[in-house]
């Protein structure tokens, strides 16, 4: 099946809020000692895990207000960490490009998807179509739009930049990718979450 996709990218942006999701390495972090990821945006509140000092690629979701804690994804749920102690790592683009590699999974039916800066993969484990389905497709085009997009024979979709949940753990992501594809000679909507930063522990 011969398949042409395309992405579209986001519209340009000042404000350090519109720029995320985006990855951040820790700094100033003594090597004897470790950055702590609370469950609250305060000091005072519980630790629910921590990032050794040389720990790279952390994707931030979003800031307090005074920008001073950062909203990360860490194991199951969702964390925050001293902005202090991250650099935001160089050359991402910010909101005119979409970042890639980029994962995104959903639910009922299951489905995963990996986009890559020249092509897409997508599988779906056979909820929808009783048999699994796996394609690798090369990316050919660029444009600019205030949102990702790609397009095949059989599937068209969009990537926003929003909160998103998976429905099975408590992460907070900050894509959301909807899209529509053909399956037993119908037309079926998914919608799911991407990040930017891996699935497991970060």
């Amino acid at each position: 099946m011969k398949l042409i996709l395309f992405l579209l990218a986001f519209l340009p942006g000042a404000a350090l809020a519109q720029t995320l999701p985006a990855l951040y390495d820790v700094i100033g972090v003594a090597d004897t000692d470790r950055l702590n990821v609370r469950a609250e945006p305060s000091a005072s509140s519980e630790i629910i895990g921590d990032y050794p000092f040389f720990q790279q690629g952390i994707e931030v979701t979003a800031f307090n207000d005074d920008t001073t804690w950062a909203r990360v994804n860490y194991e199951e749920r969702t964390g925050w960490i001293s902005a202090r102690f991250l650099r935001e790592r160089s050359g991402q683009g910010g909101t005119a490009t979409l970042p890639t590699p980029m994962s995104c999974l959903g639910t009922e039916p299951f489905w995963f998807m990996s986009i890559y800066d020249d092509q897409i993969e997508f599988e779906d484990p056979g909820a929808d179509t009783g048999m699994m389905t796996f394609g690798r497709y090369p990316i050919i085009e660029t444009a600019i739009s205030p949102r990702g997009g790609f397009a095949s024979d059989d599937m068209i979709g969009f990537v926003s930049r929003e909160a998103c949940t998976d429905g099975m753990t408590d992460r907070t992501y900050g894509f959301r990718v909807d899209f529509i594809r053909r399956g037993n000679g119908d037309d079926v909507s998914f919608s799911g979450c991407c990040t930017i930063g891996g699935f497991i522990g970060n």
